[in-house]
């Protein structure tokens, strides 16, 4: 006797909002922001940073510095590259938010509302690589957007990084060597890791008007408008900001990167033997070595070869530039 066995048919699915939901992790977006970044022409990674300081030498071989945050279907994406010198940074970095907002809707279906990119670093390439097709940069704005500016301002602003660990340090210590003492003092033992004694009698002894007093509370006062005015003054940018067609994309370079760049330039001229560039605030101080007895015209040409690559990456602060050309002595 033979049984035919009918197939269960499929329990029916319930509405799509008892299904479950599905979450992705901001790792998942970083690595994908990371790929889609190798994949623009003359951009790059960077080394790591240790208390804002970069280990090594930027080369194509680190990852861009990417974080990401998910809030629902939007995306935040935050991310540090190189841009190989000398393609058009605003143009590479628009490329590189085009290219990172459409790759992280195609695989996630998140909305990339938000890119900021850092240019940290202008490196040079070991081969001829091929140049990133865009259109002609147009003509940078006369006047200067107030919500760009501001920004920049708050994504370059300094992080204070060196500040915040040492009073960190600080108050970790002290809150160690407080913990350890009141442990020692109610399991009974005699651990002298504080003066309590001589806390208690300078507490018993000391009044509020005593001028030991009145100069500790000034010192700490002092310590702590120095603390409050780091953390509320803008202080000096990381990066000296750049004009962008793009206004939701924030564009910067690095005062070395930029130095680089304007060494760069002057180098190239002929009768130039060497070139030293230094950033002041809204100036620029540019002194070159010329092997020549007369000069001539060295001077103009070395300030058009700046101020001509200045016009290139456009800061949003006009720069001033000055210029000095030493002829070789009789």
């Amino acid at each position: 006797m033979t049984t035919d066995l009918v197939p269960t048919p499929p329990a029916a699915l319930g509405p799509p909002e008892t299904r479950g939901h599905t979450e992705i992790a901001d790792r998942v977006l970083e690595r994908i922001a990371v790929r889609a970044v190798t994949e623009v022409d003359q951009a790059g990674g960077v080394p790591r940073r240790l208390l804002g300081v970069p280990l090594g030498r930027a080369k194509a071989g680190p990852d861009p510095q990417v974080t990401a945050h998910v809030d629902g279907h939007l995306a935040t994406v935050a991310m540090t590259v190189s841009v190989a010198y000398p393609a058009p940074i605003r143009q590479v970095s628009r490329c590189v938010r085009e290219r990172v907002a459409a790759r992280i809707g195609e695989l996630t279906g998140l909305d990339a509302c938000e890119v900021d990119i850092d240019v940290a670093r202008l490196t040079h390439p070991a081969a001829p690589r091929t140049t990133v097709d865009h259109e002609a940069p147009s003509a940078p704005p006369q006047a200067v957007d107030r919500q760009r500016r501001r920004a920049a301002i708050r994504a370059f602003r300094p992080r204070r990084t060196l500040p915040a660990v040492l009073i960190a340090a600080l108050l970790a210590a002290v809150a160690l060597l407080a913990t350890i003492q009141v442990v020692a003092s109610l399991i009974n033992r005699d651990a002298q890791v504080l003066p309590v004694t001589w806390l208690t009698r300078a507490g018993h002894d000391l009044r509020w008007d005593d001028p030991a007093v009145l100069a500790a509370a000034a010192a700490i006062l002092a310590v702590g408008v120095l603390l409050v005015t780091l953390a509320l003054a803008p202080g000096r940018p990381r990066m000296i900001a750049l004009r962008s067609e793009d206004p939701q994309t924030t564009v910067g370079i690095t005062r070395a990167g930029l130095r680089h760049c304007l060494t760069a330039a002057v180098g190239g001229l002929d009768g130039i033997d060497r070139a030293h560039v230094r950033l002041h605030r809204r100036r620029v101080r540019v002194n070159a070595d010329s092997p020549l007895h007369d000069v001539g015209d060295l001077p103009q040409r070395v300030r058009q070869a700046v101020t001509g690559r200045l016009d290139e990456l456009s800061p949003m602060r006009p720069l001033h530039v000055r210029t000095t050309v030493r002829g070789r002595e009789e």
